[in-house]
């Protein structure tokens, strides 16, 4: 496997549709089976990191983080820190009150990922890094549903 290519395979699909999502599921699972069964790299060869899209990337997130999220989640004790970007993707941990809330995924991805990707169309995803089970105070706590 190239380690510069994120092994990541994301699925998206409308937050409207409300049918049912297994079959999409099975042929996705299916599409993944059947390409890592040929042993051949589902991605380019002539596919090529581009640092200069990665550092133009990660100063808009580092700008919007700093003057739109942050002080919006500190007022829950929360803060995003942005670690990376690589291949178009954002690697970004969660502390504070972030760290093992059980609604962070949502504000990651629903909030701060969707604002994000409007900003910046080439941005692929963020990652979260955050140990979420960690941490002094995290809010999340094993076998306390």
């Amino acid at each position: 496997m190239r380690q510069d290519v994120p092994s990541l395979v994301t699925v998206w699909r409308d937050c409207k549709d409300t049918s049912d999502w297994r079959p999409t599921a099975m042929a996705v699972g299916k599409a993944i089976r059947e390409q890592a069964a040929t042993g051949k790299p589902a991605v380019s060869d002539k596919w090529k990191p581009d640092p200069v899209i990665d550092e133009r990337i990660r100063k808009i997130v580092a700008e919007v983080l700093e003057r739109e999220v942050n002080p919006s989640i500190a007022s829950h004790g929360g803060v995003i820190t942005l670690l990376d970007v690589k291949n178009k993707l954002a690697y970004v941990q969660l502390g504070g009150g972030c760290q093992g809330c059980g609604m962070a995924d949502v504000t990651l991805k629903q909030g701060v990922e969707t604002m994000l990707k409007e900003r910046i169309p080439e941005l692929v995803g963020i990652i979260d890094t955050t140990d979420h089970a960690g941490g002094a105070n995290p809010h999340y706590r094993p076998g306390k549903g």
